[in-house]
């Protein structure tokens, strides 16, 4: 009789397809999924988060004339906005405001119409004022300096506005701690210069998932937000296939907060130790590019030991999005430098500090290469991955039968860049 498998189903493509991998029943894998929810009607929990104390003394404040800046993340995540902004909408005009969408989308590029479409709908795009958020070229009003030294300037159509309200979704961010809150407006509506230098604070070693109330670039985004006059949140729980859990409405931080707890009760797990191998897909649609899918190699990396392997299965359609990223990957190659060349080329302002941080923290990987990481892809070409300091796999499945041979521990995450584990007493 031949040995058992376990089948373990991995999203890809922007959750358009799903890859299975087999591998052999072993007591010493182990399978990290989000724990299960109840989940709820996106309508309804909309409803109910505009019913909030606090959500309704905010919306009393509209008449006739008052204008409200509703700011929405982007194509890169997967909130229901598309559902959500109509209902938002109609709470406002009902009252007598005029509504500015405010697409904030930070440093990010601009999104394909297919995936325009998806965050929001033509009839909406054609009837209401739409602003996509330039952090380069844009117009922005300087609102004050956070106590890190950020200065705060911020979308000038956001800043005219009376009221501003931010609609995102929370979950685990590899430095941020968890995405949602005042994130809608730094980076999401701010310029450049704010962006880059909250960016710089990713070099701390307390920038990481699931940090809140010590991490400089969480605290420095809050400040930010309350200085940018970002009056309140709805943001949503959600399961990493796309359903909403329950929706958190309210103040920007004490709201954000509430949310976070729940969050971190479904997507964190404890392991044993560090595991010898790592197979990790993003999940939902984080795996658009490369900038979101590294997510999943942050999470990857903290539980993968030294020598040990991770292989990302992150189809990437939209590529790396990155094209600094890999130039200044072949000058860090090209030049032979060191972290603290890299550190100086931060603080100079050499390079943008999100793409220095990156390469500072996962220099080991990229430059070192201590861990093994292979990647398997649709959107990216060899010569990027080599340029990446990663390998390529061409047959995931044979590649998972050769590495399972050798590691002891191993540790499969179908929803990575959501779904995060820590080792015990860590």
């Amino acid at each position: 009789m031949g040995a058992s498998t376990l089948e373990v189903t991995m999203p890809f493509n922007v959750m358009k397809e799903s890859i299975t991998i087999k591998l052999p029943e072993n007591p010493h894998i182990r399978v990290i999924k989000p724990k299960p929810v109840e989940t709820k009607n996106v309508k309804s929990e909309v409803k109910k988060a505009l019913k909030s104390s606090y959500i309704k003394k905010l919306m009393d404040k509209i008449r006739n004339g008052t204008k409200v800046a509703v700011l929405i993340d982007d194509h890169t995540r997967p909130t229901p906005t598309r559902e959500v902004l109509p209902i938002v909408i109609d709470e406002i005009e009902r009252r007598g405001g005029s509504v500015e969408i405010i697409y904030a989308k930070g440093t990010h590029e601009p999104p394909t119409q297919e995936f325009l479409e998806r965050k929001i709908s033509q009839e909406i795009l054609e009837k209401y004022s739409f602003i996509m958020h330039d952090a380069y070229h844009g117009e922005y009003t300087f609102k004050g300096i956070t106590s890190f030294g950020t200065p705060v300037w911020v979308n000038s159509a956001a800043a005219k506005a009376d009221i501003r309200i931010g609609i995102g979704s929370i979950f685990p961010s590899e430095v941020a701690g968890f995405t949602g809150g005042c994130k809608i407006l730094l980076p999401g509506i701010t310029a450049f210069p704010t962006i880059n230098r909250n960016h710089s604070l990713f070099i701390s070693p307390k920038a990481k998932i699931g940090n809140i109330a010590e991490n400089p670039v969480r605290r420095d985004i809050d400040e930010a937000g309350i200085i940018g006059e970002l009056n309140a949140i709805i943001n949503f729980i959600m399961t990493a296939d796309g359903k909403v859990v329950k929706a958190f409405s309210g103040h920007p931080i004490k709201a954000h907060r509430a949310g976070v707890k729940m969050c971190r009760e479904i997507y964190m797990s404890k392991i044993e130790s560090k595991a010898d191998l790592i197979i990790i897909s993003p999940g939902g649609t984080e795996d658009i590019d490369f900038v979101q899918a590294v997510k999943a190699i942050f999470m990857a990396d903290a539980v993968c030991r030294d020598g040990g392997t991770i292989i990302l299965v992150a189809a990437c359609p939209l590529g790396t999005q990155w094209p600094e990223l890999e130039e200044y990957l072949n000058e860090v190659r090209r030049k032979n430098k060191s972290r603290e060349d890299i550190l100086k080329d931060i603080v100079t302002g050499k390079i943008e500090s999100i793409m220095g941080a990156m390469v500072y923290k996962k220099y080991h990987l990229m430059i070192e290469k201590r861990k093994k990481v292979l990647i398997y892809t649709k959107g990216l070409s060899h010569e990027q991955l080599d340029t990446l300091g990663f390998d390529v796999v061409e047959d995931l499945q044979q590649v998972v039968d050769e590495e399972v041979k050798n590691k002891r521990r191993i540790l499969v995450l179908p929803y990575g860049a959501y779904n995060w584990a820590e080792v015990e007493g860590c």
